[in-house]
């Protein structure tokens, strides 16, 4: 009679443990289309897959692979911020941290790279993507703050190079989107330009919109933009 109650308790304490446990769904394999992809057949992966992620929302794996097809590079770090909150220990949780940090690392946002950097060395300890980080000290570098004599703009460098600092817009990897987000604030008489940052082989289009002398008075233009556009744009500086 003990034995059998004994029994039941251990019946009962595995189906807790079962049902209590994160259930995450079978996940597609996608590996052959991420290859195709890196090998320069996107549009046709795309094509082909679009009837695919469709019909898998909840498949973290096709959430991936959606994101990775995606023009719009901020649309994309939506899907892969949305990985990890909701399936931490899918399949390509490690690559969509690694992705995060490339984004943020490209466009010039080194905290939240580092960020992600970290991330990824904690809660992924065996990724493969690890090793493909830039140093930690190339991180350091970047989030250097600047000192209010290093902020401040003298009167001889401003007659140099009278622009030096613009607002960052946008990051694409289609020219085409990147073109589209430029001719509106071009019908808004900004300045606009259109470069390029290369980072992990995913080549960026980064829109950048306005030319100011100061920090302080990008900073000021800052809120009109996002006014204007409902776009969360950063002050950078230009390097010429």
């Amino acid at each position: 009679m003990k034995s059998e109650k004994i029994m039941k308790k251990l019946l009962v304490f595995i189906l807790f443990t079962l049902f209590a446990a994160p259930v995450y769904p079978q996940e597609a394999s996608i590996s052959a289309y991420l290859k195709r992809i890196e090998a320069g057949e996107r549009d046709a992966v795309k094509t082909e897959t679009a009837q695919l992620i469709k019909s898998n929302p909840t498949d973290p794996s096709y959430i991936f692979l959606s994101a990775v097809l995606m023009e719009d590079a901020e649309e994309a770090v939506k899907n892969f911020t949305f990985i990890l909150q909701n399936y931490p220990k899918s399949n390509y949780a490690d690559a969509a941290v690694y992705r995060l940090y490339l984004y943020f690392y490209a466009i010039g946002s080194y905290m939240k790279a580092e960020g992600f950097a970290k991330k990824l060395r904690s809660d992924y300890p065996s990724s493969s993507y690890i090793k493909m980080l830039a140093p930690q000290k190339d991180l350091s570098t970047g989030t250097k703050e600047e000192s209010p004599k290093e902020e401040t703009v003298k009167k001889e460098e401003i007659k140099k190079n009278s622009e030096l600092f613009t607002i960052q817009v946008g990051a694409f990897t289609s020219d085409k989107n990147a073109a589209d987000l430029k001719r509106r604030f071009e019908s808004e008489k900004f300045t606009v330009e259109i470069g390029e940052k290369t980072v992990g082989g995913t080549e960026l289009k980064i829109v950048y919109a306005g030319k100011y002398r100061t920090k302080s008075e990008a900073e000021a233009n800052l809120p009109v933009i996002q006014r204007l556009f409902d776009i969360e744009g950063r002050v950078v500086q230009l390097h010429k």
